[in-house]
């Protein structure tokens, strides 16, 4: 089900952005996030919970009859539904105008109001650039080919929300994410972006130029285009297909509790059903299980769920190791490399990543058959001493990677005066910080226990140069005493047998 990585025209960055959007719609795989012991887990048939809607997809929405929702070639009018949709959004957040049970449908939208691939195929214009593209690519272009004024409209952040980085300025972006992975990860999906428009460009070009007039069809309308798909797009689970659902633009995010959004085959509408109770008058929140990197890339910020957070801290074997070929036998049975990546959560470390820190740092091939991927199991005092402090030593160097302090985001905060980019950013920093802080604390409780320090000849104690030290300045009192005994002995001839004979 889930996309590859090696598709020829679909670029890696914008299909991991179809996962990561997929697996944000699919329950728990087993009671856990899907990033589960430090690898990703794409769901596969049998390994998935049973949605959380009970009505099967026997007309699949991306399936339906294209002709409901044809959309000429020739013409660029937005759809009637979509264009009062446009029109009645203020960016207010909007609040629930009564009680609504556990349960209970909070808002249904037909399935004609729901934009999905199969609307873009309807075109016959855009048949040939969406071919074998990605979902979210699709919808896009599906985009582009509307009213300039949706585009916009879809882009623009609500009320006191922050814009989508895709559409900061480098400049912004070095400014305000300085040290968060969110910068390089805008920066590296702007450039697959550009690079998927370079591609797409050059079949326009070659097939009817004409169609796809230059105020609208550009590498930054594009850009801006995929910032509004990804502010407003839903994987809809029963379906099996994303859906732009500009009805849900303004509604919050959160990874703690909100409303779930999927498809129900039997009223052919998409609908928005309570997970929890919510009281008149209450902000609508949706659920969404993507971690706060995310939810900044694509939203401009959003609550993640503390079980679903997460950062990737790298690790590698060393190339100059002897024991090289061996250790990467053994990566290559349970399937990690050379060089991985690692999730760390709140006060979590995964099994997988220690036990790989563990095997990159043995020196002795016995030690080999202790290496355990499935639970935690300590290879050596010395081993773990090594890898614990070489893993402190990252933390600590990404901590200090930020400007300035968790004081001052909180500062930002609570300033009225601060830009949301500002304050979407600072939020962004500090739930980045207190993963690396609440790690670096559980390291050195891992630390604690530990008494001493590695050295060729075993554990030596942490504190034997103090000792050696004081050992030193107590034995200078009895020094005159010692010096004239030895003179005493070598005058009476005490250490010379042969003395006198």
């Amino acid at each position: 089900r889930m996309r590859s990585l090696s598709s020829n025209h679909i670029d890696a960055s914008v299909t991991y952005v179809d996962n990561m959007l997929r697996s944000a719609a699919l329950p728990a795989l087993h009671g856990r996030p899907a990033w589960e012991h430090g690898v990703r887990f794409a769901p596969m048939p049998g390994q998935m919970c049973q949605p959380r809607f009970s009505s099967s997809c026997s007309t699949p929405l991306h399936a339906r009859d294209r002709s409901r929702h044809k959309v000429s070639a020739a013409s660029s009018a937005v759809q009637p539904s979509l264009a009062s949709e446009f029109v009645s959004s203020n960016g207010e957040r909007p609040r629930a105008a009564r009680d609504y049970a556990t349960g209970e449908i909070v808002r249904e939208i037909p399935d004609s109001d729901a934009i999905t691939r199969a609307d873009a195929q309807s075109i016959q214009a855009l048949e040939p650039l969406i071919e074998s593209r990605s979902e979210l690519v699709a919808i896009a272009l599906w985009l582009m080919r509307q009213e300039a004024s949706a585009v916009e409209t879809l882009a623009r952040p609500g009320e006191g929300r922050a814009s989508s980085p895709l559409l900061w300025s480098q400049q912004r972006l070095d400014e305000l994410l300085q040290g968060s992975p969110v910068r390089d990860m805008v920066v590296e999906r702007k450039q697959a972006l550009i690079a998927e428009w370079a591609d797409i460009s050059k079949l326009i070009s070659e097939h009817d130029p004409a169609a796809f007039p230059p105020d609208k069809f550009s590498e930054a309308k594009f850009i801006e285009a995929m910032a509004a798909t990804l502010r407003s797009v839903f994987y809809l689970q029963s379906a099996e297909c994303f859906a732009l659902l500009p009805q849900l633009r303004d509604w919050d995010r959160s990874g703690e509790k909100g409303a779930v959004v999927d498809y129900d085959s039997l009223s052919s509408s998409v609908i928005v059903r309570a997970d929890t109770g919510i009281k008149r008058g209450q902000d609508l929140v949706l659920r969404d299980e993507r971690p706060s990197c995310e939810l900044m890339f694509a939203l401009g910020g959003g609550t993640a769920g503390q079980d679903v957070d997460f950062l990737e801290v790298p690790a590698s074997l060393v190339i100059t190791d002897r024991l090289y070929g061996l250790k990467k036998e053994i990566l290559d049975s349970v399937g990690l490399g050379v060089k991985q990546m690692f999730p760390i959560r709140h006060d979590s470390l995964s099994v997988q990543h220690l036990a790989y820190l563990r095997l990159s740092r043995i020196q002795d091939t016995a030690q080999f058959a202790k290496v355990n991927f499935e639970r935690d199991v300590i290879i050596s005092v010395e081993n773990e001493y090594e890898i614990l402090q070489l893993l402190m030593s990252d933390l600590r160097a990404r901590v200090q990677g930020y400007s300035g302090g968790i004081e001052e985001d909180i500062s930002i905060l609570q300033r009225g005066d601060a830009a949301p980019e500002e304050k979407a950013a600072a939020k962004q920093r500090i739930a980045e910080r207190k993963i690396l802080l609440t790690n670096m604390d559980g390291v050195r409780q891992r630390l604690a226990p530990i008494r001493g320090i590695p050295t060729k000849a075993g554990m030596q104690d942490p504190n034997s140069d103090i000792k050696e030290i004081f050992d030193a300045m107590e034995s200078i009192p009895a020094l005159p005493s010692k010096l004239f005994n030895r003179l005493r002995d070598w005058a009476t001839g005490k250490d010379d047998p042969t003395w006198k004979k």
